[in-house]
């Protein structure tokens, strides 16, 4: 088992968080930490979906590339690095080669961070596009302000830009 050091302030909060649910802190903290890990592969997901509808965009990109960025899945985040698992190498050489750099800008937008992409071959991932769980307001707000915001003859152009330097 992983030690981790906890400030005594922090301990005790726990401490007494898990008491009011009855269990040892040692439990309580196990089923705390798979709760985030759950919140957070959920919110990769749908953060995953919003940057593959970002991309989604035939005129600069490629079927092929679309169909492959639409295969990956997200697994972690760890020390800024998103991976994303792929079904096939074809798919990893074409994500790396063409659009990792458009994906990390998406990504640095999105979440006002840097993040890099890493690729992992797995061939239990669908060769189909991935899909989450959208919450139900999320995507509609989505997909008009992205509609609005790509009819924009300059962003259109800018986003060219973006992904002609990409390749």
């Amino acid at each position: 088992m992983a030690e981790v050091l906890v400030g005594v302030d922090d301990y005790r909060e726990f401490e007494a968080a898990a008491a009011a649910d009855g269990v040892d802190v040692g439990r309580w903290l196990v089923e705390a930490g798979r709760q985030r890990l759950q919140a957070t592969l959920s919110g990769l997901g749908q953060l995953w979906q919003d940057v593959c509808a970002e991309l989604d965009n035939p005129v600069l990109v490629s079927e092929r590339e679309l169909q492959c960025l639409r295969s990956a899945r997200p697994r972690a985040v760890n020390d800024g690095v998103l991976l994303l698992a792929v079904p096939d190498l074809r798919a990893r050489q074409i994500l790396e080669v063409s659009l990792r750099e458009a994906i990390e800008k998406v990504l640095a937008r999105r979440l006002r961070v840097g993040v890099r992409v890493a690729f992992t071959v797995d061939a239990e991932v669908p060769a189909g596009p991935f899909t989450a769980t959208p919450e139900p307001s999320a995507a509609p707000a989505l997909l008009e302000e992205y509609a609005e915001l790509i009819a924009r003859p300059e962003v259109a152009r800018r986003l060219a830009e973006v992904l002609a330097t990409a390749r």
